[in-house]
């Protein structure tokens, strides 16, 4: 909300910019290091199933968006002396920002949330256990969930009175 404020005050009384080459140079240093520990991390995130690692490289990622966005909007008020540019990018960055907090947000609650595999996956599920019909007379009430980076499914299985327990577990 500070972006915001910041953007609409300096859009009501625009400031003369100082492009200062060194601190420029550090903020496109430090987006290219952020941008490379985001990819990483976001790797990470899908090998592993992880909501914290997910949620800290697309925090990283928003840094590196956000500072872009600052370089190419000071850069832009500066070759064009129209410093309201400079406010305009704020907003924008403000807004995008608050776009990724919303989805990061979104996405951790949901995997608090045991969720269901989605609606594909279940088709997939259901494909691989009726590819074992041969031994089976029927299954029904299948459920499955998802808690952090593991998967969990139930369902019922029916098998026939001859079937052995041991046979039964193994096809389980």
């Amino acid at each position: 909300m500070l972006i915001i404020s910041s953007a609409i005050s300096r859009w009501m009384s625009p400031v003369p910019l100082d492009a200062n080459p060194l601190g420029l140079g550090v903020t496109v240093l430090a987006s290219l290091i952020n941008g490379v520990l985001a990819l990483h991390l976001m790797r990470l995130s899908k090998r592993h199933h992880s909501i914290a690692l997910e949620a800290d490289g697309q925090h990283l990622l928003s840094d590196v968006y956000s500072s872009a966005a600052a370089l190419l909007g000071v850069g832009l008020a500066f070759v064009t002396g129209w410093e309201k540019l400079d406010a305009l990018t704020a907003l924008a960055v403000a807004v995008a920002l608050l776009f990724t907090s919303y989805r990061i947000v979104q996405r951790s609650l949901s995997g608090l949330m045991d969720e269901a595999l989605s609606p594909a996956k279940q088709e997939e599920l259901r494909s691989i256990i009726e590819g074992f019909s041969a031994e089976m007379i029927e299954y029904h009430a299948l459920r499955s969930r998802t808690a952090g980076n593991r998967t969990f499914i139930d369902f019922h299985l029916i098998l026939p009175a001859k079937t052995s327990l041991e046979t039964a577990h193994a096809l389980c």
